[in-house]
């Protein structure tokens, strides 16, 4: 009959793979630390956008009411000419002053619309960023899953077809008159 003895030298293997599941671990934490500070970083941005195009906004629209005025009294003096003997000139000046402020209103109010557009425009970028774009417009990602009775699908195609699922809609229900009303 024979003794055996034995004695435990350690699970290296075993320590070795937690160490290094730890330092993936922590490194996973250090880039997702970075993706956040880079996303914090990229919204300030954003709102510091977004107020700088509506106050950019502010001033076209003044700039479009002061055009307006200008362009009112240009009409004016060249509607209602001056009294006689005051020049030969006069009625080409006035003409050249309406032209120009009408020019200068158009450019006011087109630089009001663009500003508008680029505030709308930031606004979307800003939901977007916030992760709420979906969500307002009721759309939905679908990926082959049972989809309720009261959604739509757009129409598949290479713009609504994002990352491999199609775009589903929620249909909104028809307004029912109240019972009192019938």
């Amino acid at each position: 009959m024979g003794l055996e003895f034995s004695v435990p030298l350690g699970n290296r293997r075993a320590k070795a793979d937690v160490e290094s599941a730890e330092l993936q671990l922590m490194r996973e934490l250090a880039l997702l630390r970075g993706f956040e500070e880079q996303v914090a970083f990229e919204f300030a941005g954003l709102l510091a956008e977004l107020q700088t195009t509506w106050e950019r906004y502010e001033s076209a629209m003044r700039q479009v009411q002061y055009t307006q005025e200008w362009l009112r009294l240009a009409r004016i003096r060249f509607a209602s000419p001056p009294a006689a003997n005051r020049g030969d000139d006069w009625l080409l000046l006035a003409l050249y002053d309406y032209q120009v402020a009408m020019q200068s209103y158009i450019t006011a109010y087109s630089t009001a619309s663009q500003m508008l557009a680029d505030y709308n425009t930031l606004l979307v970028r800003i939901e977007e960023s916030q992760g709420t774009l979906l969500d307002r417009w009721q759309i939905q990602f679908s990926d082959d899953q049972q989809m309720p009775p009261a959604a739509a699908v757009v129409p598949t195609s290479d713009a609504s077809n994002i990352g491999g699922h199609s775009i589903v809609s929620q249909a909104i229900p028809p307004v029912r008159e109240p019972a009192a009303a019938r």
